[in-house]
């Protein structure tokens, strides 16, 4: 006997949302967007880093994925400004962290001999919303907008974004071509 209260994909009144694998187009532009690292000492699992860089391919994408998804306009990434470069990081531990905490956790952006601090380290908390965009988004990571201003334009080096601990540093790197925001 099938309940009427349970209801399943088959159901005509559920619609399954498409998750980012079948989304082609977004999975091709998170992927390019998106760097990881894995951190270990001995065997032991010091963090995970993931971090997508919002550049304006990216965030166009975003905002498709979005109105497919939610039929709605909202941008949750509004603070990232043209002139600004802007990454959402998901950080993995074992023991509590918070990359908010400066004296733990140094994080910098560099390009060529220039490099800079955040001028915002956001903690996000609506983990429900970001699953349906970010693969690397668990119950256990915890999610934080990084916004830098921008750095000196006309450099071929690729652009970094190092996070570090007292234990590891972590360098994570997009081509010049793949960080170019677009004024909007």
């Amino acid at each position: 006997m099938l309940l009427s209260a349970c209801l399943h994909r088959l159901d005509s009144r559920v619609e399954s949302l498409p998750d980012i694998g079948s989304d082609h187009r977004y999975a091709s532009v998170y992927d390019d967007s998106t760097r990881t690292s894995r951190v270990y000492r001995g065997f032991e699992h010091q963090f995970s880093v993931n971090a997508t860089h919002l550049s304006s391919a990216f965030l166009q994408a975003f905002r498709d994925r979005h109105r497919l998804l939610a039929g709605d306009h909202d941008d949750i990434f509004g603070s990232a400004r043209p002139r600004q470069m802007a990454f959402l990081v998901s950080l993995a531990t074992p023991q509590p962290a918070d990359l908010r905490d400066y004296l733990t956790w140094t994080v910098r952006l560099r390009n060529g001999g220039s490099s800079s601090d955040p001028v915002v380290i956001k903690k996000i908390h609506n983990k429900n919303k970001l699953e349906l965009f970010f693969r690397h988004v668990t119950p256990w990571s915890r999610e934080y907008l990084l916004v830098f201003a921008s750095l000196p334009h006309g450099r071929s080096d690729p652009l970094q974004l190092v996070l570090g601990n007292s234990r590891a540093r972590v360098r994570l790197s997009w081509n010049k071509h793949m960080t170019e925001l677009a004024p909007r």
